[in-house]
């Protein structure tokens, strides 16, 4: 999935480590506290942090919007929603749904959920501040001690990770942390599959191919039925010129459901179709 052109997908999966539901060891090791008293909520949040994780965004929604039909006050569900969002500069939705989970109540809220909250009333202040002022001129306030926070409160948990590494690569626009939280996360959790495709993208941006194909291979062992593992792989292909090979992994991804890849199916095909210039002009 590629960072530009399918941002959203790429936050929501990160974003969503911030689902959660109360079973066993293991589990409460992948999600963090809910404060929810509804089953229900706590499941759909948990089959939507399923769907999400490997780019599924009509999954997200659906999961998303069960879970505040079962509890209409879910503080994670509502914190969610406004996290994605305000990390999409573009979503004019964010400040909406930031004042919506700021407005639930607080008392019985988890430590990780009061924590997350803070992180939403410094986005809305910086929002508000940056919307103001000049932005060339004005930092916003890093989120990172709030992140270090939570990762510190939760140190084997793969949502706290997975909400630090989305806030300081979507909001505070500071990939070098995102990246260390990333390598953390996968020394805690190395069969997490979807931290390996953020560690792809990661390395393929900086240009370094080789090191984002290892974790791209890596997704793709670890999640080999996921419609998004042969995407990616699809667009570390093109970014490699190797166009026939991203065809066939964004066909194998449009047969699993993704149909978005069917588009660069096609675009990868008419890539390939283009003579190299230089064997041209050596015939």
């Amino acid at each position: 999935m590629k960072n530009t052109s399918k941002l959203i997908s790429l936050i929501a999966i990160v974003w969503f480590g911030l689902a959660t539901i109360n079973a066993s060891a293991g589990e409460k090791d992948r999600y963090l506290p809910m404060s929810t008293k509804s089953e229900a909520a706590k499941i759909s949040c948990h089959e939507a942090f399923d769907r999400i994780a490997n780019a599924d965004i009509e999954g997200f929604n659906t999961k998303i919007e069960a879970s505040l039909r079962a509890d209409p006050q879910c503080f994670m569900a509502h914190a969610n929603r406004a996290l994605v969002t305000a990390s999409n500069p573009k979503n004019e939705k964010a400040g909406t749904f930031i004042s919506s989970a700021l407005l639930l109540p607080q008392d019985n809220l988890t430590p990780a959920e009061k924590i997350i909250r803070r992180m939403l009333v410094q986005i809305q202040t910086n929002r508000k501040t940056l919307s103001k002022t000049d932005k060339n001129n004005i930092k916003a306030t890093s989120l990172k001690p709030l992140c270090d926070e939570l990762v510190n409160a939760y140190p084997n948990n793969t949502g706290a990770y997975e909400v630090a590494i989305a806030a300081c690569r979507f909001i505070d626009d500071n990939p070098d942390q995102a990246l260390a939280y990333t390598e953390k996360l996968i020394d805690i959790n190395p069969t997490y599959a979807p931290a390996w495709n953020t560690l792809g993208y990661h390395w393929m941006e900086k240009g370094n191919m080789d090191k984002a194909a290892e974790a791209f291979n890596n997704y793709m062992r670890l999640a080999p039925n996921e419609a998004n593992a042969h995407d990616s792989m699809g667009d570390y292909l093109m970014k490699a010129n190797r166009f026939d090979e991203a065809a066939n992994h964004y066909d194998k991804a449009v047969s699993l459901g993704m149909t978005g890849s069917r588009e660069r199916a096609e675009k990868a095909r008419n890539m390939a179709r283009i003579p190299d210039t230089d064997d041209d002009l050596d015939k």
